[in-house]
């Protein structure tokens, strides 16, 4: 039997189902101030039984800047629970920051076992959202003022390599300014007749584009300002946490598309997030169960130059098992 351990992030906690602890939490392993392992689920796949493990940390949403994801994932994994004594092959992580820099994934490689952040499943994700969505409206997407925000993260350089096969007009931004410059220059020399901007004020950007693909750690609200866009703009919603908060109500002009979730094609209560339909699971939880049930115990989305050709091999796997990208505005027929 196959398994996994998946570490949630500290900012998701606020989401979980409740009487999560009190039902669901393995009295059997140690109990610590760090983290709490919840009983493994058995997910029947095919002709496989896998079990998950999930993990939680202790810290609250609230101390998270104060401790920092690097101290907190590495008191994690640090810990002997998880390392050795955990029955587990493989360790997935839910969108942690600090696994795109090269200092952490030295770090995590010293943990001497496989692990993902799911971050090549999430990109793919989103570009068959992007994708399915303007199929499905009749957007021409090379005729609209595309922009990426977050496009110097790992997700966002990923996203961006991919999604340019569809438009030959793109604008950059990122916190992170030498990270975008190094991907437009990247692109640049890769792809004649492409053009790449770079629009380092948010706000202009937002108000000027008909669609943004919004990726980033934090909720939509806080990487744009959702009074900006102007009416008919299609913002896609790669933020986190996985809620599924109802934008809409913000403004009936524009459309808001969250992104980064799949549908598994069996029935399993896996995943404790109440914010999430029935059998919908995020896309680096998804990512590390199907790398756990096609036995690729070896890491394989870490640090913040994934292998773009990663992306149509995840794409792949998942359609190979029936994992599918979860979008009700552009199901699949």
């Amino acid at each position: 039997m196959r398994s996994f351990a998946f570490i949630i992030h500290p900012r998701t906690i606020k989401y979980l189902k409740k009487g999560w602890f009190w039902d669901l939490f393995n009295p059997a392993l140690k109990k610590t101030p760090i983290y709490k392992i919840l009983k493994p689920k058995r997910i029947i796949f095919g002709s496989q039984d896998i079990l998950s493990y999930l993990v939680i940390p202790s810290t609250p949403p609230k101390d998270l800047l104060l401790q920092g994801e690097a101290l907190i994932l590495n008191s994690i994994l640090s810990d002997e629970d998880i390392s050795k004594n955990l029955d587990i092959e493989m360790i997935g992580l839910e969108r942690y920051n600090l696994v795109e820099s090269t200092s952490a994934v030295t770090l995590l490689k010293k943990v001497r076992m496989p692990m993902t952040t799911g971050n090549t499943l999430l990109a793919w994700s989103i570009v068959e959202s992007v994708y399915r969505t303007v199929k499905s409206r009749g957007i021409d997407l090379a005729k609209m003022k595309f922009s990426v925000v977050g496009a110097g993260t790992a997700v966002g350089k990923l996203f961006t390599k991919k999604i340019i096969d569809f438009t030959s007009d793109i604008t950059l931004n990122d916190t992170e300014i030498e990270s975008v410059i190094r991907l437009k220059t990247e692109l640049a020399s890769q792809y004649g007749g492409l053009t790449v901007n770079i629009e380092d004020n948010l706000s202009e950007l937002t108000s000027a584009s008909d669609v943004i693909v919004a990726i980033g750690n934090a909720p939509l609200s806080t990487i744009i300002n959702l009074d900006i866009p102007k009416p008919g703009c299609i913002i896609f919603d790669a933020s986190a946490p996985f809620c599924m908060v109802n934008n809409k109500k913000l403004r009936n002009d524009i459309t808001i598309i969250r992104t980064g979730l799949i549908k598994l094609p069996f029935e399993a209560d896996i995943f404790i997030n109440k914010c999430l339909p029935r059998n919908v699971v995020n896309a680096p939880f998804a990512e590390t169960l199907l790398l756990a049930k096609e036995s690729r115990f070896n890491n394989y989305s870490l640090g913040d130059n994934i292998n773009p050709d990663n992306l149509e091999e995840i794409a792949n796997i998942a359609a190979k098992y029936g994992f599918e990208t979860w979008l009700p505005e552009a199901p699949v027929i």
